[in-house]
C-alpha cells in the first residue's frame, strides 16, 4: 500500500470523500492492506460480492484484527464461536465462496504490481 493511492468513497451527503491511507483506516477501522479481507467476509454490491451470510461489520472487523489473511482465519477456523465457525465452513462448501475474493484480488494486485514495474523501467 502506498501513500500515494488515495481511496473515494460515497458520503452521506451523496457527494465522495477522497482518503489517504490514515484516513482509509481510521473510516474502515481496518488497515486498508485488509481491506479485502473485509470484503471477503462482509461482502460488497458494488463489486457483486456476497460475503458470508450471518457475518456482519462487527465480525469482520474483529476477524480482520484477529488474523492477517484468510488463509490464517480458515486454518484457525476451530478457535472461532460455534457460530462463526458453522458460517465460514458453510461458505467453504462453494466453489464460489466470498472467502476465495481474498486470493483473487492478492494475486491481481501482484500482477499490477509486476507490471508497474515493468513499465517504471
Amino acid at each position: 500500500t502506498s501513500d500515494n493511492v488515495k481511496l473515494v468513497i460515497p458520503n452521506k451527503n451523496g457527494k465522495y470523500d477522497l482518503l489517504d491511507y490514515t484516513k482509509c483506516c481510521e473510516k474502515l477501522q481496518i488497515d486498508v492492506k485488509k481491506l479485502p479481507m473485509y470484503k471477503a467476509i462482509r461482502g460488497d454490491s458494488s463489486d457483486n460480492l456476497q460475503g458470508i451470510r450471518g457475518l456482519g461489520e462487527a465480525a469482520a472487523i474483529r476477524l480482520c484484527y484477529r488474523f492477517n489473511n484468510i488463509t490464517e482465519l480458515v486454518n484457525n477456523v476451530q478457535s472461532l464461536s460455534n457460530a462463526e465457525k458453522a458460517l465460514i465452513l458453510e461458505s467453504l462448501k462453494s466453489d464460489k465462496s466470498p472467502l476465495l475474493f481474498e486470493k483473487r484480488t492478492k494475486l491481481a494486485s501482484e500482477q499490477l504490481d509486476f507490471l508497474s514495474q515493468q513499465s517504471s523501467k
